[in-house]
């Protein structure tokens, strides 16, 4: 029987979406409210679903745990060169069934069948051994690890929606996905992108407006079309992509826009990184405030103990590693864009203390009050001297290191 395992809250409009649709067509759900790895992990072996539904974080945590096991069974470097291959094989079916190329060729689907039988089937033995699709909402899914889930054999459709249109207005085309964007506007929903960069709906499923304010309903509503707060773009084939929040742009001394999603996303694809929030408004560049994985954490330094390097320090090695995170995801923008500043703090944002959402969002305004003591001790350990205009002062910053303190 098809079988349902959700982890968003059925107070998430997703999350009723998705029990409406399993209750209608009769299908077998499950619902695990706790993303721990253990109760991840019990939930998958015990129900072992055809259909997941979850937000990102899920599924980064599920790849990590992937690398964590093959680098603990001495297997890393293999598992690495399967979820390659498992991109390139991935990428190049997309191409094909978008009509942009040929398909995989001869040797990369040899490689693509001998880790088959060596790796993904393991890999979807670990999700139950029945899935094939998934969703992931509440935010938008890395390209990088949509393609390896595809790659491995489970294809994830990132979708996208709110609460004020009753849940989703975009998919992804059934045989015509493309990964990294959201899909298309479901039939009867109008969606155009503002010039400044902000995603508007009109629709059927459109609300009516907030109840008792119509100040917000005002601000919201206009000329027919809700104002998403998103901002995104939509490309010749009308596939949207999200690149971030309205209101989470940050503006920097030197006037520079920065879109911090992005960046989050790159981080968070390092094994130790768990959270991470870029900060940097009205601040001379951009910093980050890190979390760290603890149960990558711990395997790390099982490793580095097992060097017997007495000239390695726990603390270097891991200012390295978390310097390399950084570089990773700075590769990615301008020198302008950069995270040049950042710190690693010793508690995870969660819903026990108040920095998440029910929906595992965070609550970036209460992060940011939270720490500022913190983000103001970050900025001060690097701020320069001399006095200097905004872009003097932007070009002195050297490059990113940690502060641990």
């Amino acid at each position: 029987q098809p079988s349902v395992l959700a982890f968003l809250p059925f107070s998430h409009v997703y999350g009723l979406m998705i029990q409406g649709v399993c209750i209608r067509g009769g299908l077998l759900m499950a619902h695990e409210p706790d993303l721990s790895e253990e109760a991840l992990a019990a939930a998958l072996n015990s129900f072992r679903p055809t259909y997941l539904y979850a937000v990102p974080s899920v599924f980064e945590k599920i790849y990590k745990n992937f690398l964590r096991v093959a680098q603990q069974a001495g297997r890393g470097a293999l598992f690495e060169r399967a979820a390659d291959t498992a991109r390139d094989f991935a990428l190049a079916c997309e191409r094909q069934r978008l009509g942009e190329g040929p398909g995989p060729g001869f040797d990369l689907r040899l490689q693509h069948a001998l880790y088959e039988r060596t790796v993904y089937r393991r890999l979807r033995a670990a999700l139950g051994g029945r899935a094939r699709r998934a969703t992931s909402g509440g935010s938008t899914l890395n390209r990088e690890l949509s393609l390896f889930y595809e790659g491995i054999g489970v294809y994830v459709h990132d979708g996208y929606g709110l609460t004020e249109t009753c849940g989703g207005i975009t998919m992804q085309p059934l045989g015509r996905e493309k990964s990294g964007t959201v899909g298309r506007p479901l039939p009867g929903v109008d969606l155009r992108v503002a010039d400044d960069g902000e995603i508007l709906v009109r629709g059927p499923s459109v609300f009516q407006g907030y109840v008792n304010d119509e100040a917000a309903t005002r601000a919201a509503l206009y000329g027919g079309w809700l104002a998403t707060g998103d901002l995104g773009r939509l490309d010749a084939d009308g596939y949207l992509t999200i690149t971030g929040r309205k209101k989470d742009i940050i503006v920097t001394t030197s006037g520079k826009s920065v879109a911090p999603a992005a960046l989050e996303h790159r981080l968070r694809m390092h094994p130790l990184i768990h959270q991470a929030v870029v900060v940097g408004d009205n601040r001379p560049c951009v910093g980050a405030l890190l979390t760290l994985d603890p149960v990558f954490l711990a395997h790390w330094r099982g490793v580095l103990m097992a060097q017997q390097d007495p000239s390695a320090r726990e603390e270097n090695a891991l200012r390295e590693e978390i310097a390399r995170a950084v570089a990773a995801a700075n590769s990615t923008v301008s020198r302008s864009e950069s995270i040049r500043v950042f710190r690693v703090l010793s508690e995870p944002f969660d819903l026990a203390n108040g920095l998440l959402t029910p929906s595992m969002k965070l609550r970036r305004d209460e992060i940011v009050r939270r720490y500022a003591l913190e983000i103001d001790a970050m900025y001060q350990a690097r701020s320069p001297g001399a006095r200097r205009t905004p872009a003097e002062d932007l070009l002195s910053w050297d490059d990113s290191d940690d502060v641990f303190r």
